[in-house]
């Protein structure tokens, strides 16, 4: 008899984004598929090129260690994408849905694609925290925040200083 494996869903950035968070997700991913179907929904949208404060936001390697399978389905500014991904989430029936939790930025992002799904997945949101506030805090950092973990069931603090914060 062949047990099916619990389904988890990580919301976050993954390649062809380049930097430390879609570096975690990459290796949160690498480090759960043996024993979990992982599903990651990355973004088609990470930050306006407007906002963007370096180079650039993708992965201009040659050879990234980093690529993994990944749906690009999340616009982080558009409100209908929002409602739209929280009804992709509801269809998957997964058994945990992660954030990954690190900028203030995602927090309206966040919070309404948390809010669509929490009846549906009541007890089985987790945020995993990187940042409480980002290293940059500006004056909205902290109500963007508040805002964007509201809907969280549980956490996974990467530090134990974020730990404190939460």
């Amino acid at each position: 008899m062949q047990v099916s494996k619990k389904k988890i869903i990580i919301i976050g950035p993954a390649y062809p984004y380049r930097g430390g968070s879609s570096t975690f997700v990459s290796y949160l991913y690498n480090t759960l598929k043996e024993k979990f179907e992982i599903k990651i929904y990355n973004y088609k949208l990470l930050y306006p090129s407007f906002l963007f404060p370096g180079k650039t936001q993708y992965d201009e390697s040659e050879t990234s260690k980093f690529i993994v399978p990944n749906k690009r389905v999340v616009n982080s500014i558009s409100p209908v994408n929002w409602f739209t991904t929280a009804q992709k989430l509801k269809k998957e029936n997964a058994d945990l849905i992660v954030f990954d939790w690190w900028q203030p930025f995602f927090g309206l992002c966040h919070f309404f694609i948390s809010f669509f799904i929490r009846n549906h997945y009541k007890g089985r949101i987790v945020f995993i925290t990187e940042n409480f506030i980002s290293h940059e805090a500006r004056f909205v950092d902290s109500f963007l925040t508040k805002l964007g973990l509201r809907n969280a069931d549980h956490f996974i603090a990467l530090y134990k200083i974020v730990e404190e914060e939460l």
